[in-house]
């Protein structure tokens, strides 16, 4: 698993590695960090203004920028206070060499008229503002023609420059260069050696400074639109929501990969809400950390930031002892950590003061507040990590942390980018939200998105490294390595020309004397952290301490770790390891042993000095070979200790989820007993007084049928007797009328 989760990492890291020479060669247009504008002047010369909008001149228009700086007299820059910094240019076709000379602190008698630049730095964020009068003769034609510009430190740490006076400082520059590949390289090799602890910290140091000079010096560098004056890709968000979509497309290809081959990769499964909403956690604090980490990034110096961002540790001291409750801390390990954070401030309040002077003060109090938010979410991503291997028995290796964090990390990242908006270093544009700069990203220069989406491999790279620092070792270590690696990274910013506020070849002055003091003592305080980590884990390991008396007997006092209990219920502390000879000695404080029995001798009790110790005698041997073989079987212990470890965590995975059954088949019987019962007894209750309802109908209906048929055999009577009657009224009827008919037949006969 682990070994899966470092081939991963170095892959990414190794293909940064091969991008990076190619990437100085093939991309200069993309990678310019200054932009170009030329006119002609009247005598048929060229001005040429490099420029970033991040500087106070900068906020102007392209012509007051140039007639601003061409109404300079000669003599009003010589009384300019600098040294010159040559930069060569890139030679394209029709061209000759041409070489900037950017003004610092002193005058410049001995460099031609015809080739002058003036520097100037509104605030260590912000790029250098040059003016170049150059000659026609120069480049054949005079053509107003764009000159494009490589990166400082890119350019000079792979293509050979012709002029001698800064060889050192080429040198330096190139070393600032090779070193985070280098210690990719040595990390890796300590990694085939199994130096696991070295290894991990090179390979984190390496890819830490490759990212930081990536995000900072590649993508935020990158050149938009010439026209308007647009460079970089302010869009923290939108940044980290597609490194996440290329890390989980990335780790997931990897996965499906790696069953075609005999060593099938599956990633462990989440199984209960709450390892879910742990996870969920866990990608709300990535979210901040990353996210919020990127804007301060394009918001502040490099030396501002990694100052901030080294408080870390002092963060996840303070969640861990307020919400974890841990009281495993020291009071000398807070006072450092502390101390380390005061001089952390110092260099905050060091640069402040400089930017404050030249008035580019209002973009960092936001990049401050910015940053430090992405240290709080930083720290309790760290404590959390921590916890799934602790009080929530859910341990997820790097990879695994990776890949199910991306998700959610970009669906919380999603409305940010949308709807969140925040300031762009972007001359004339102000706030816009990071859909507003992808969209005019997308527009002018839509190959700055590969640069935004190879960042991902980085970042997927990166974060298998630090989850699997942070699981091998503790949190505070990976946050200490980090530091270290900040200090060191502000040393190399330095050396490449990244923080141009003064000559590199005279002493700092003000701000960074007291800027690099402030870091010195945030590197001696985490330093001595470190130390202190180191001897509390010394002391816990430290079981034994040999001594030998004048005999030559080799004992291990115990007595300062528990000692061995006795029959009688005593603690002794003693063990003899052993003399040269075999023969009966006196133990120290005690009587002869030379008349005891076989199992006095094996374990004798010596109460000399007022505490019993336990006298061990055992087979004679040689000290070192003794040594060699308790060595071996303190690895093997702490195998078998590990294992068991493993094991206990599975088992207590597994009881967990037996206990989770138990309990869900106890609600289960508990509602059988409260609920089902209760309704099926009335139900029956109801089913027996309906099933004697029917036999009460069923008789009814019986008794029924019959009175039914006697009244059917009475009906039947009744009508015959009715028919009979009726019959007979019908006859008498008839007989009436007969005689009535006869009667009246008569009374006419004797009328007449």
């Amino acid at each position: 698993m682990a070994k899966f989760s470092i081939a991963c990492s170095f892959l990414g890291l190794s293909l940064l590695s091969a991008f990076l020479p190619s990437l100085a060669v093939l991309a200069p247009e993309i990678l310019a960090s200054e932009e170009v504008f030329t006119k002609r002047n009247a005598d048929g010369g060229h001005t040429c203004l490099l420029q970033q909008a991040s500087t106070p001149l900068g906020r102007k228009s392209s012509a007051e920028k140039s007639s601003a700086l061409s109404s300079s007299s000669p003599g009003a820059l010589k009384s300019q206070e600098a040294a010159l910094l040559k930069v060569p240019v890139l030679p394209e076709k029709g061209r000759c060499r041409t070489t900037l000379y950017f003004v610092g602190t002193e005058a410049f008698d001995d460099e031609p008229r015809s080739r002058r630049a003036v520097h100037q730095t509104a605030s260590s964020s912000s790029s250098q503002v040059a003016l170049l009068e150059d000659h026609p003769n120069s480049r054949p034609g005079g053509n107003a023609e764009e000159l494009p510009l490589l990166p400082f430190y890119l350019w000079h740490a792979f293509v050979p420059n012709e002029n001698a006076g800064i060889e050192e400082s080429q040198l330096m520059k190139r070393m600032g260069i090779v070193a985070p590949l280098f210690a990719l390289a040595l990390g890796g090799v300590m990694l085939i050696f199994k130096y696991k602890m070295v290894g991990l910290f090179m390979i984190f140091f390496g890819a830490q400074t490759i990212m930081t000079l990536y995000i900072k010096n590649v993508l935020s560098a990158c050149i938009v639109s010439q026209e308007l004056g647009l460079s970089g890709f302010p869009a923290p968000f939108l940044v980290t929501g597609l490194q996440q979509i290329v890390s989980f497309c990335l780790l997931g290809s990897l996965m499906q990969a790696s069953k075609c081959t005999s060593s099938a990769y599956q990633p462990r499964s989440l199984d209960s809400v709450s390892q879910m909403a742990a996870v969920a956690c866990l990608a709300l604090s990535f979210v901040g950390n990353i996210g919020l980490n990127n804007l301060s990034v394009s918001l502040l110096d490099i030396s501002v930031n990694v100052a901030i961002r080294s408080t870390t540790p002092l963060w996840a001291l303070m969640i861990d002892c307020a919400i974890v409750k841990s009281e495993s801390h020291s009071l000398p390990e807070a006072a450092m950590v502390l101390l380390g954070t005061i001089c952390s401030a110092c260099v905050v309040f060091a640069k402040s003061q400089h930017t404050m002077q030249l008035g580019g003060a209002d973009f960092s109090a936001v990049g401050v507040c910015v940053c430090l938010l992405s240290v709080m979410s930083s720290a309790m991503e760290l404590v959390m990590i921590k916890q799934f291997a602790t009080s929530l028995n859910f341990k997820l290796n790097s990879v695994d942390a990776v890949l199910y964090v991306a998700i959610p990390a970009t669906i919380m990242l999603a409305p940010l980018v949308f709807f969140l908006p925040h300031n762009v270093p972007w001359h004339g544009h102000g706030i816009m939200t990071d859909w507003e700069v992808f969209q005019i990203v997308l527009k002018w220069n839509p190959m700055l998105l590969g640069l935004a989406l190879f960042s991902g491999v980085l970042a997927a790279a990166y974060n298998c490294l630090l989850y699997s620092l942070v699981q091998s070792f503790s949190p505070y270590m990976a946050a200490i390595s980090s530091n270290f690696n900040k200090v060191a990274f502000v040393a190399f910013s330095v050396m490449l020309g990244l923080e141009l506020s003064g000559c590199m070849e005279r002493l700092p002055q003000a701000p960074w004397n007291h800027m690099l003091a402030a870091m010195l003592g945030s590197a001696t305080s985490f330093a001595y952290l470190g130390l202190l980590k180191r001897s509390c884990s010394e002391k816990l390991n430290a079981k034994f301490e040999p001594s030998r008396t004048c005999d030559g007997t080799v004992w291990l006092d115990l007595r300062g770790h528990g000692g061995y209990p006795t029959a009688a219920g005593h603690d002794v502390g003693g063990v003899s390891l052993g003399s040269a000879g075999t023969r009966p000695r006196t133990a120290p404080g005690g009587a002869a042993t030379g008349s005891m029995t076989p199992l006095e001798r094996e374990s004798q009790i010596s109460y000399g000095g007022g505490s019993p110790v336990l006298r061990k005698k055992l087979f004679d041997q040689n000290v070192a070979e003794w040594g060699s073989r308790y060595q071996k079987n303190k690895k093997q212990l702490d195998t078998i200790s590990r294992e068991c470890q493993n094991l206990r965590s599975e088992a207590a995975k597994q009881q967990q989820e037996l206990d989770g059954k138990i309990e869900h088949f106890d609600q289960m019987e508990a509602r059988f007993n409260n609920e089902v019962m209760p309704k099926f007894g009335d139900a029956k209750s109801r089913e027996e007084a309906a099933r004697q309802e029917r036999h009460h109908l069923q008789v009814d209906l019986s008794e029924n049928r019959k009175l039914k048929v006697q009244l059917s055999r009475d009906r039947k009577i009744l009508c015959a007797d009715f028919e009979r009657k009726h019959s007979e009224l019908g006859r008498g009827a008839e007989t009436r009328d007969r005689l009535e008919a006869q009667l009246g037949s008569f009374t006419l006969q004797r009328q007449q």
